[in-house]
């Protein structure tokens, strides 16, 4: 859709949770402009149900000056109709046409700008723990058993928010997890329910 460049200002030690900046902008501007209903999935996709809408790329770097920059590329699946998609990625793509949802890529850019603005300026002044409400109130798999990969390997947990920094916390039978960066997916093992004994 399209890529911005920001600079953070300098008393914000890690511009890091931007990406989650961005995806909160982007499924809010998804809503005002007539999009379906999306959900975030930690650290950048948006999801309609288990499939990929949209998502967030977020690159920075230090200029030669010390001035730190970030390139934030946002990109939204809008219009696939008609079009011949192997199996494997209708499975686990969508766009807003096969949600029922058209948008017009003009006024879905206007939208997600417009609160990117809003939201960016929030982040500028209260860092992510402005907006960590706001982002786990449209969170995909919270309260459930995810997979995700961790300094110590990969661990499974269950999602139960996010910190202040916008790390996932994750709870683990060795205790709770914050996961800074990484992949993460849906556990879909069964649980194990112990049965209660006869005698009771």
């Amino acid at each position: 859709m399209f890529s911005l460049l920001v600079r953070p200002r300098a008393s914000i030690e890690d511009p890091s949770s931007l990406s989650l900046v961005a995806g909160l902008a982007l499924v809010e501007g998804l809503a005002l402009a007539g999009g379906p209903v999306a959900h975030l999935k930690w650290p950048n996709d948006c999801l309609c149900g288990e499939r990929k809408l949209a998502g967030v790329l977020a690159e920075s770097r230090t200029e030669a000056g010390g001035e730190r920059v970030v390139v934030l590329g946002l990109g939204c699946n809008v219009t696939w109709a008609g079009l011949e998609l192997p199996a494997e990625l209708s499975r686990t793509v969508t766009a807003c046409d096969l949600e029922g949802h058209p948008v017009t890529r003009s006024a879905l850019a206007e939208a997600v700008l417009g609160r990117l603005a809003t939201r960016y300026l929030e982040w500028s002044e209260g860092g992510f723990a402005a907006l960590r409400r706001e982002w786990l109130s449209h969170a995909a798999w919270l309260g459930e058993d995810v997979l995700a990969e961790h300094a110590s390997g990969r661990v499974r947990g269950r999602a139960v928010g996010l910190s202040e920094q916008g790390e996932l916390l994750i709870e683990t039978s060795a205790g709770r997890l914050a996961i800074s960066a990484g992949d993460v997916e849906r556990d879909s093992r069964p649980r194990l329910r112990l049965a209660r004994a006869e005698a009771e």
